[in-house]
């Protein structure tokens, strides 16, 4: 996920956390030469987007340039990010065209057949069959199920492909799904390796073959726990097929710091400070945080909380800090004794002040100008 863009961030604290995941990538680069590996292999967003700035192109291509002199070959495949949905974006080219073209790598651009390439390594032939699924597919498609794979004359074969297995689906995915009966029986590989997942995983199709993920080589979001960044290293020998071991990467520190309403002092003064206080005691200038309020709180609380202050102050002392309010739940007057509160959220306050509006507006052509704003505004929330 080179060249990722985050929120919030200033351009010099951008530039430092793309740095990051330059720097996951080379370790494995590094990692690949020192072993030194025969064939390294991409399994998908290698970029965040189709379009990525120049710097991480020339990055990724020092990379390619130096394993390629090595002797390593590089395979690749496309992922949901990276690949273009359609001809009208980028022109239907993908970044990995470009080293595609240059030699530096064998990207198997493919969404409709399964391209092949082979290598001899030490009187082993080693067959490599990828395919780069269409973004625009419905989600869930397996690729597998109108195509097949099966090499003839290689020792041992692998197919490279970008998305999620059956078992191992995401609640929120919306690429294809490989099913585990077609990766048996449409194709012959001893080792399938699927990118798309951050964590990594193996399940067994039985026979000595492997379906590997390999995982992101950073941790891209607070869902992904400290065990993400990382690779696979692969080795095979005809007694014991493919043996998978996974090699652990450093990654930048990140901390959750969830503070229940019940939590905070009484005096309404005190309440900034203390979220501060809460905050730096666990992160440094290199940490990105995610703060969680949570609870019922009166609306005169919340105020006092200060939540733009605490912002600005803590994002001065640590690398990046974002204040979630989805669980903090404003105490709601009119409600019944247990007061379960209304939920805080940007979308909720826009839609009740838009509804106030409404509702003090007698002309109904700018009562109908309101709602189409505050449509817009719901739009821009949900994506």
């Amino acid at each position: 996920h080179l060249n990722r863009y985050y929120a919030r961030l200033t351009p010099t604290k951008l530039s430092q956390r793309r740095k990051a995941l330059r720097d996951g990538f080379r370790a494995v680069v590094e990692a690949a030469l020192q072993w030194p590996a025969h064939i390294v292999l991409l399994g998908g967003d290698l970029f965040d987007t189709n379009d990525p700035r120049n710097l991480d192109r020339a990055f990724v291509a020092q990379c390619l340039a130096d394993l390629h002199a090595a002797g390593i070959t590089v395979c690749a495949v496309g992922g949901n990010h990276d690949t273009p949905r359609q001809s009208t974006d980028q022109g239907g080219y993908a970044p990995l065209d470009i080293y595609r073209h240059m030699g530096a790598l064998h990207y198997f651009q493919e969404a409709t057949q399964i391209t092949e390439f082979r290598r001899e390594i030490d009187g082993v032939t080693v067959a490599v069959g990828g395919l780069t699924p269409n973004p625009a597919w419905e989600p869930g498609t397996d690729p597998l199920a109108a195509l097949a794979w099966h090499p003839q004359g290689a020792d041992t074969s692998i197919f490279l492909s970008h998305g999620q297995i059956e078992g191992m689906v995401l609640p929120d995915n919306d690429g294809p799904v490989y099913m585990k009966a077609t990766l048996r029986d449409h194709t012959d590989a001893e080792l399938v390796v699927l990118g798309d997942l951050h964590h990594t995983g193996q399940v067994a199709l039985g026979a000595g073959r492997l379906v590997a993920i390999p995982g992101a080589t950073e941790r891209l979001d607070f869902g992904d726990d400290a065990a993400v960044p990382g690779y696979l290293r692969l080795t095979y020998t005809p007694a014991t097929k493919w043996v998978s071991e996974r090699i652990g990467l450093p990654s930048q520190p990140r901390q959750i710091v969830t503070i229940h309403v019940s939590e905070l002092p009484a005096t309404e003064a005190d309440l900034p400070s203390y979220l501060i206080d809460r905050v730096l005691a666990v992160a440094d200038t290199q940490t990105l945080v995610r703060l969680v309020l949570a609870g019922v709180i009166a609306r005169e609380r919340f105020h006092a909380l200060n939540v733009r202050r605490v912002t600005d102050a803590l994002n001065a002392q640590v690398f990046q800090c974002t204040i979630d309010t989805r669980a903090l739940f404003i105490a709601d007057a009119a409600a019944t004794p247990t007061q379960r509160g209304v939920r805080l959220s940007p979308p909720d306050e826009i839609r009740a002040y838009g509804d106030e509006l409404v509702a003090a507006t007698p002309a109904a052509e700018d009562a109908a100008i309101i709602r189409a704003a505050m449509d817009r505004l719901l739009t821009h929330y949900q994506g």
